[in-house]
């Protein structure tokens, strides 16, 4: 949630949004690898869109987090 409130309190570029969007998700891959409903990258598998790429997995994550409450 602070990551996602300091990028609305200063809007990113589509390009610095996936760049730290992907920092975000190296940060805590483990979150995002914990269900197979999340999209999991690596070298092997290119992103072209990381803006999309992180939006999706962080949506897939949130949705993950409100079925298991």
């Amino acid at each position: 949630m602070h990551w996602a409130d300091a990028a609305n309190s200063r809007p990113l570029s589509g390009y610095a949004f996936g760049v730290h969007g992907r920092e975000l998700l190296e940060q805590h891959r483990r979150a995002f690898c914990a269900n197979d409903m999340v999209a999991v990258w690596s070298a092997h598998s290119p992103v072209n869109d990381w803006a999309d790429f992180v939006e999706r997995s962080v949506r897939a994550l949130a949705g993950w987090i409100e079925e298991q409450a």
